[in-house]
């Protein structure tokens, strides 16, 4: 054991190839990576070789986890950072210069597979490329990889958007509507995504017939019902076609008038306020008619009637000043 206190003059050292600091070859094993470092430390103890120790210490932290050993594999090979490739996309996408920055992204997806964001910035370069087949592809390998519903959608949401800029507005329209299935946990945001994308695709005259189409028959009745209703009623609020919205009102109305149970009241209620809290910060008139529609459904709730008469109070006030 180098015990003399006596630096030696080793310039491994002085550099940065963790291999050569501890003696291995790049294919060694985990077990072989412990055993040497262990070996290092005996003969560069930290009390008189601190440095050596350290060298020897941070050598050991990086081939010994999965992740750090491939980067700094990569970095030996000369292949670029994860954050040098972010920053080399970044401007092309911004850019929109699509089939460079493919390439670019394909390069990162080869380098760093385990790295889905790359992936998903392979599919909006494909979405602006009109590559369709190949963003879905991209898009459910994100979406499998994703934990958080939220975020799945705002990659849609993404994709979308590029291909409704580069007017693909019927690849658009196949692919909201392909994954729909998908987002049955978060109907609402995935409706509002459907329908700013017919809209974006100069569908408007197609949403008006869907909203049509969500109107419940005159036979029908219950929670479903119901549903259809609110999902047409905030299709024609988007498109801001008030003139339509009457037909849709009273039908809701009838609808609340025949709802036999009370837990489906109570149900109807949640959905209702649901939307009151969506549109109350920025759309007063929307907000207002759902808040009527629970003032219909439960004429005892002194809260909601107080909260229509505010809204009301502020609609009058804003027309005064608008």
């Amino acid at each position: 054991m180098a015990s003399s206190g006596k630096k030696p003059t080793n310039s491994v050292f002085n550099g940065n190839n963790y291999y050569k600091i501890l003696g291995l070859r790049k294919n060694a094993t985990p077990a072989t990576i412990k055993k040497k470092y262990i070996e290092k430390v005996k003969a560069y103890p930290p009390e008189n070789y601190p440095e050596e120790f350290q060298a020897i210490r941070k050598a050991y932290e990086v081939l010994r986890d999965p992740e750090q050993r491939g980067q700094f594999d990569r970095i030996q090979a000369g292949i670029k950072t994860i954050d040098d490739y972010i920053t080399e996309i970044t401007p092309v996408l911004e850019q929109q210069e699509w089939r460079e920055a493919k390439m670019i992204i394909n390069n990162a997806c080869r380098d760093y597979p385990e790295e889905k964001h790359f992936v998903g910035l392979l599919g909006v370069a494909c979405s602006g490329l009109g590559e369709i087949e190949e963003m879905q592809q991209c898009f459910n390998t994100v979406f499998d990889s994703l934990d958080d519903m939220n975020e799945k959608l705002d990659i849609l949401g993404s994709y979308l958007s590029v291909l409704c800029s580069e007017e693909y507005y019927d690849d658009a329209l196949q692919m909201v509507n392909s994954n729909e299935s998908r987002f049955a946990t978060l109907h609402y945001e995935w409706q509002e995504l459907l329908i700013a994308t017919y809209y974006h695709c100069d569908r408007q005259h197609e949403l008006v017939k869907l909203a049509d189409s969500l109107m419940p028959p005159k036979e029908a009745s219950g929670i479903a019902a119901i549903k259809d209703l609110i999902d047409a009623i905030n299709i024609i609020i988007f498109l801001e076609q008030w003139n339509r919205l009457g037909k849709y009102q009273v039908r809701m109305r009838k609808l609340i008038k025949d709802i036999p149970k009370q837990k489906d009241k109570a149900q109807a209620k949640k959905l209702f306020r649901k939307r009151y809290k969506y549109y109350k910060a920025d759309h007063l008139r929307a907000a207002a008619v759902f808040m009527d529609f629970i003032c219909r459904l439960d004429p005892d709730d002194a809260r909601a009637r107080k909260q229509l008469e505010e809204i009301k109070s502020m609609l009058a006030l804003s027309r005064i000043f608008d």
